[in-house]
């Protein structure tokens, strides 16, 4: 009787086995597809992204072109103004040093001390 018993267990166990392993096999091919759906969304995604970056990236460019555009057109006469008042500056600066020399030259010769 133990023998008949042993061989109805073996005979169950393999069974068992058997759709064990069939399961095993069901779960991993399950588990791969899902993973390459996963990965096939998330190369979708991140193609989104990438996209989404770029027409970031090309406005940002076309601003700092016009930013740099407008402030260069404010510069440019600016800079002429600065010019002609340092030119303005200086020749104030040299007739003011030319009033000073005749007037110490006047003072020198009515005898005033200087201040």
């Amino acid at each position: 009787m133990d023998l008949e018993l042993r061989d109805y267990l073996d005979a169950k166990f393999a069974g068992v086995d058997g759709k064990f392993a069939e399961l095993r096999t069901e779960m991993r091919t399950e588990f791969r597809s899902g993973m390459d759906a996963l990965r096939a969304e998330m190369d979708t995604r991140f193609a989104a992204v990438d996209a989404e970056f770029e027409s970031v990236r090309a406005d940002l460019e076309r601003l700092e072109t016009r930013l740099l555009t407008a402030f260069h057109s404010w510069a440019s006469p600016m800079e002429g103004r600065v010019r002609d008042m340092s030119k303005l500056a200086l020749g104030s600066a040299e007739r003011l040093g030319m009033l000073e020399d005749r007037v110490s030259a006047i003072e020198r010769r009515l005898g005033l001390p200087p201040l």
